[in-house]
């Protein structure tokens, strides 16, 4: 038999009472006497009896507050742990229901994480004392986990902004330079070439002087676009500043590298852009670790040095460091 006193009259009629109860418990007196208690029973309070349908309650429901009988399956503290330690629930209130309540139960209530007890026989205005309570709380709970995501998200966008180029939507220069630092890391513990491609546009303040920096803008955005949809997920292209670029290969030797550099300088010459009014051309600068440099400021002086060399052969090529 249950030991809850059934003597507590009818339900609460609160019309603030807008909640949902999970009830962990094997006594079936316990749910009914609940029941009797709550305004809407059938919107109020889900009876769980069996110990693996709790994950799936609770990954179906929104639930306000969870009640869990302490000598449910002998688990009440182990299942109010589990339940506090997923970040999908720990926000939701939990009432353990115990029949004594000492020193010793009351740190098994801490040591779970329960955020109140109700001791047994239960008493009507005792109980919906408690649950306004923890309807309270469930309610301060949920606005705090959404100003919490809301602030997440808002950091996230701001990391993103601080390594992002407004212009063409790629890395920006710190990002790039961070990278590339990374991946020599890398090159060198696992005894791996890095390669890198310092690329830029021939003649660009022709295309601002005849169509408008608004083109010469959107001209950046397309060859970004272009260069990003031909290069591999795991290869970084960013903008290195002005009309150049710079792109990271991991794990590329620099034989690799120029292939995959004459593909892009091969691309962009044959490209009309802005719906056939601008064709420019590139020039491209390669070099490698670890053959050009042991970290990123000599790989990126040899690249640019590279660079430099395909402009003044004419532009429109590539060198190799």
């Amino acid at each position: 038999m249950s030991d809850i006193n059934e003597n507590n009259g009818l339900a609460d009629k609160n019309p603030d009472f807008d909640f949902q109860i999970l009830l962990i418990s094997e006594e079936i007196e316990d749910s009914q006497f609940l029941i009797s208690l709550l305004p809407d029973p059938n919107q109020h309070l889900i009876p769980c009896r069996k110990i693996e349908e709790v994950d799936c309650l609770l990954d179906d429901n929104d639930f306000n507050i969870i009640i869990i009988d302490q000598n449910f399956k002998h688990q009440g503290y182990d299942l109010c742990k589990k339940i506090k330690s997923n970040p999908d629930w720990e926000h939701i209130p939990v009432l353990i229901l115990t029949s004594v309540i000492g020193i010793k139960e009351r740190k098994k209530i801490q040591n779970c994480k329960g955020d109140d007890f109700l001791q047994k026989p239960i008493r009507k205005d005792e109980f919906l004392l408690r649950i306004r309570s923890l309807i309270r709380l469930s309610k301060l709970n949920e606005t705090l986990s959404q100003k919490v995501r809301e602030l997440e998200m808002a950091k996230s966008d701001l990391e993103q902004l601080a390594i992002t180029d407004g212009t063409t939507g790629l890395y920006n220069y710190r990002f790039f330079k961070i990278q590339l630092a990374r991946e020599m890391l890398r090159g060198k513990r696992y005894k791996q070439p890095v390669s890198l491609l310092m690329i830029d546009i021939d003649n660009f303040k022709q295309i601002n002087d005849q169509h408008g920096h608004p083109v010469g803008n959107q001209t950046l955005y397309a060859l970004s676009d272009l260069m990003v949809k031909h290069v591999r997920s795991v290869d970084l292209v960013a903008r290195y500043g002005g009309e150049e670029f710079g792109i990271v290969l991991p794990s590329t030797r620099k034989s690799d590298a120029l292939v995959v550099a004459e593909k892009i300088r091969q691309l962009v010459e044959r490209t009309a852009f802005q719906k056939g009014l601008v064709k420019f051309t590139i020039s491209i600068g390669v070099s490698a670790f670890p053959e050009d440099g042991r970290d990123e400021e000599q790989l990126v002086y040899r690249a640019d040095q590279a660079l430099l060399r395909a402009k003044q052969s004419g532009k429109n090529r590539i060198a190799a460091s």
